[in-house]
């Protein structure tokens, strides 16, 4: 009898086609452990339970539509196919879809999303911004074509009509809503800058409003710089984005009354103001008026001594102002005395009343110092107290 002789390749093939005839699609049940992503983005993880593991990848493209969190610990319900790795002689779990054992996959998501947000501070209050009390510009980012549009739009209208309205038509639902919910955001905060925006949409499945339960949708609203109102669903629907927002509306016409006051409670606002300054100023004039009959009825009583009071005031005043002066005036007067004095005493023409005399060389004009300035024959000038002479030098002898 021949023997059969089988390669390890041939081996790991036939148990690959053995596995893949017998189970097919299957479901598996089990805690996820050793969760890891490669850098190709496949998921790699394990599948046990009290007495085994198995297990299981997910490839990159599968595994970019998963909404929740995988984690070490999560029990689940995993979707596939058991396949072979021949070289390595190793079976697995290829994963096709997975949920959550117990909820939703998106429910789970929403949990998980919501705590990590939270621990990072995006729903404190801390960070909300005021919504403007009477905004002139308002921003809508939803369907142009859905009810919640008109049913805010409505509000509006009968309200306070004068408001402008910037309406971003977004994708509200499905893979494509999320990043045009972002971009309307993006542009209200750049391009078309506004007082205050609403995002939302009309009611609807889980599924339906998963947009709004997306991160990059909840760090947009966080990171705006603009007041962002959140109207999304019916009530009792909640989403992250109403958690991050700086105001929750329950539903799109809410936000609208939220945002715009009726115009004729403005008037009655206006009107009430308008009544309370009246009769504020009316009780301060009253109190003026008080202090001022009051003051002048104390003058009155006591105007005679005022009178004699100030009088003798101004008289010390008067008095003393005199003596100051006098002072002043005195003092001024033997101070140009002195400087007078010095100019006399600096003149060199006041010594001429005492007998000098001053002599001039013509036609030089030149002050004679020396008997050596002058020769016969010169012309000179004599300058004596009351008057001059002229004269010629002779020779003697």
């Amino acid at each position: 009898m021949d023997k059969k002789i089988y390669s390890v390749s041939e081996i790991n093939a036939e148990i690959k086609n053995l596995i893949k005839n017998r189970y097919g699609d299957i479901f598996v049940q089990g805690e996820l452990s050793n969760v890891k992503i490669s850098s190709q983005g496949h998921c790699y993880f394990s599948l046990k339970d009290e007495k085994a593991l198995l297990s299981g990848i997910i490839y990159k493209g599968q595994f970019q539509t998963i909404k929740f969190k995988l984690e070490n610990g999560t029990k689940v319900v995993a979707f596939g196919k058991l396949d072979v790795y021949v070289k390595g002689g190793q079976y697995q779990l290829v994963v096709e879809s997975i949920e959550p054992e117990g909820k939703g996959a998106l429910q789970l998501a929403f949990e998980q999303l919501k705590a990590k947000l939270q621990k990072e501070g995006l729903f404190d209050a801390k960070y909300k911004k005021p919504i403007p009390a009477y905004p002139q510009r308002i921003g809508i980012i939803t369907s142009p074509t859905g009810a919640a549009l008109k049913d805010i739009l409505n509000v509006i209208n009968r309200r306070f009509a004068t408001v402008y309205i910037l309406v971003y038509p977004a994708v509200v639902q499905g893979e494509e809503a999320a990043p045009t919910i972002v971009k309307g955001i993006e542009l209200f905060n750049t391009l078309f800058p506004v007082d205050v925006i609403i995002a939302g949409r009309g009611g609807g499945s889980i599924e339906d409003l998963w947009p709004f339960n997306e991160e990059s949708v909840a760090r947009a609203i966080f990171q705006s710089k603009i007041p962002v109102i959140s109207a999304v669903g019916h009530e009792v629907d909640f989403t992250i984005a109403d958690f991050v927002s700086d105001l929750r509306a329950p539903t799109p016409s809410a936000a609208a009354e939220l945002v715009i006051k009726k115009k004729e409670d403005v008037i009655n606002s206006i009107e009430e103001a308008s009544r309370k300054i009246k009769e504020s100023l009316r009780n301060t004039l009253n109190q003026h008026q008080m202090g001022f009959d009051y003051i002048l009825e104390r003058f009155r009583n006591n105007a005679s001594g005022m009178i004699i009071t100030r009088k003798n005031q101004l008289e010390h005043l008067l008095k003393d102002f005199k003596h100051m002066a006098f002072n002043a005036i005195t003092a001024e007067k033997n101070r140009f005395s002195g400087i007078l004095n010095k100019l006399n005493l600096l003149n060199p023409f006041s010594i001429l009343s005492r007998g000098y005399s001053i002599t001039y060389k013509l036609p030089e004009n030149l002050i004679v110092k020396n008997t050596r300035d002058v020769e016969p024959e010169d012309r000179l000038k004599i300058k004596l107290a009351n008057g001059e002479i002229f004269c010629r030098v002779i020779k003697e002898g």
